[in-house]
């Protein structure tokens, strides 16, 4: 009423500047109406654009624009060991190759073997990675290098957890550390948190293959509680704000870095003649600055090889107790290899690689069937850098392609009665392959990005089980919420409520 009242007063003039600046504010509205209207438009024929395509695209559902199907594909969950709802209905509906939206990209989700393999084969050609954005600020730079720093990457993998290097760096050092973690559970209380433990000591194994550091280290003790922090960061909001769960994993990452850097110089300046450690081999390799290597900075190496080194191992071992902890005649059968093998030995006497590839065949069954019902890398996240021709079909051109493992694990045309627990599916045949399989076991991803540790993760898990077995006997302890315990989100297939065991020493 007082603006009214304050018009009425002004001279004439006034009220015609007035007036030309509404209408100046009137195009603004107009303008930024029609932009808004125009960026909509856009967005509903990027959705929408398939039905222009030259070729028929894969049957499904684009969902909702802009989100298009994310949200049932986050919230959706399902206990460890069995099909995730978002994908086994969408095969029971589409079949094993179909289209949706995921992450704000058009997306192809593969749960087809033929198409599934010939698109590792391709990598790199048809196909290249893809990872969302809050992955890439997490884990670094190094997750997405390619060319010559990949190779790199690649090379000093084979050095320090391929299969030759297995033979000959770990046999002795992976029995010694993990024995001697299982004898420290004679001291501890009768029912004690495995998964706690197991996340602790796969690490501290990591840290020493990487670093040089012992676990009780105060610098290894730093490094833990802070790359552990990094764990809650993959299935975090990507806010970064004072706070938020994200803002606190990227701080720790800060650290992780500042504390490798100083490490890096203090060896640097130290000197060493032959490498006893990851750090050892990269600064051998670095530029004249001794903090670079193939344009990445010295502490992004570590980092990304301390994160590979223990994340899968830790998953394996805690769902492998899991499984064994609900199958008792399987834990018999485990007893009886390793007790044998043990019988040949002197009471300190160390595990041979022959031990390992020759004598214990059920035990690396055990570990192949955890991986299959475990799924710890379900799917992998791919982009075409060209449109991909299959069975009348087309992948466009900068789709997602999801490449998803886990349904051909769990199927039963692959494998009789998938949802159970049988390691003796791989012991039918002198392959050790078993029969039943369509030899597309991939546990640990494929392609150029196939995780280079699984050697050593294998290895690691298979010498845990045999020192398991013939020192202890164990029942698993449940809580109350037994419904909720044993629950797969987008991250890590673990226990919400940890692997609480009773246990109880062998003579």
């Amino acid at each position: 009423m007082e603006l009214q009242l304050w018009s009425l007063l002004l001279p004439l003039s006034t009220l015609s500047s007035s007036s030309s600046s509404s209408l100046s504010g009137s195009s603004l509205l107009i303008a930024a109406t029609c932009i808004c209207f125009a960026g909509i438009l856009c967005c509903c024929l990027l959705h929408l654009r398939h039905l222009f395509c030259k070729h028929k695209l894969p049957p499904g559902s684009l969902g909702l624009p802009l989100l298009g199907e994310t949200l049932q594909f986050a919230l959706l969950r399902a206990p460890i060991g069995t099909p995730l709802p978002f994908f086994s209905s969408r095969m029971q509906r589409y079949g094993t190759v179909f289209k949706t939206h995921l992450l704000g990209r058009p997306t192809v989700v593969s749960m087809d073997p033929e198409l599934t393999k010939f698109l590792l084969s391709n990598d790199g050609k048809l196909v290249q990675g893809y990872y969302p954005k809050v992955f890439s600020r997490i884990l670094g730079p190094a997750l997405t290098l390619q060319g010559a720093s990949h190779r790199a990457l690649r090379e000093l993998a084979n050095l320090s957890v391929s299969s030759s290097a297995v033979q000959k760096l770990h046999v002795e050092t992976v029995q010694e550390h993990f024995l001697t973690c299982l004898e420290s559970w004679r001291h501890q209380a009768a029912v004690l948190d495995a998964q706690h433990d197991f996340k602790e000591w796969v690490f501290s194994y990591s840290i020493k293959l990487s670093l040089g550091l012992a676990a009780d280290d105060p610098t290894a003790e730093l490094l833990m509680r802070d790359f552990f922090t990094l764990s809650s960061g993959y299935s975090s909001v990507p806010i970064n704000l004072p706070g938020t769960q994200f803002n606190k994993v990227l701080k720790a990452r800060q650290r992780i870095l500042a504390t490798i850097t100083k490490l890096a110089r203090l060896r640097k300046h130290k000197g060493s003649k032959e490498a006893t450690d990851i750090l050892d081999v990269v600064l051998k390799r670095c530029d004249e600055s001794g903090e670079r290597y193939c344009g990445l900075d010295v502490a992004e190496w570590i980092f990304f090889f301390v994160v590979g080194a223990f994340e899968n191992t830790f998953l394996l071992i805690v769902n492998v107790l899991r499984f064994l902890s609900e199958n008792a005649h399987v834990v018999n059968q485990l007893k009886r290899e390793n007790v044998a093998l043990r019988r040949t030995k002197t009471h300190k006497e160390k595990l041979t690689w022959d031990d390992y590839l020759q004598k214990m065949h059920f035990t690396r069954s055990v570990v192949r069937e955890t991986l299959r019902l475990t799924n710890i890398a379900p799917y992998l996240m791919k982009e075409s850098t060209e449109d991909i021709l299959f069975k009348g079909m087309v992948i466009p051109r900068g789709w997602m392609v999801i490449l998803n493992f886990s349904m051909v694990h769990l199927s039963p045309c692959y494998y009789p009665n998938p949802l159970e627990f049988d390691p003796w599916r791989w012991m039918t045949s002198e392959s050790d392959k078993g029969s039943n399989n369509p030899d597309f076991l991939i546990p640990f991803g494929g392609g150029l990005r196939r995780c280079p540790g699984s050697p050593l993760a294998t290895f690691e898990v298979s010498i845990f089980i045999h020192y398991l077995v013939t020192l202890y006997k164990w029942e698993r302890v449940f809580g109350k919420d037994v419904q909720r315990d044993d629950v797969t989100c987008l991250s890590f297939p673990l226990m919400r409520n940890g692997l609480p065991l009773k246990l109880q020493p062998l003579d």
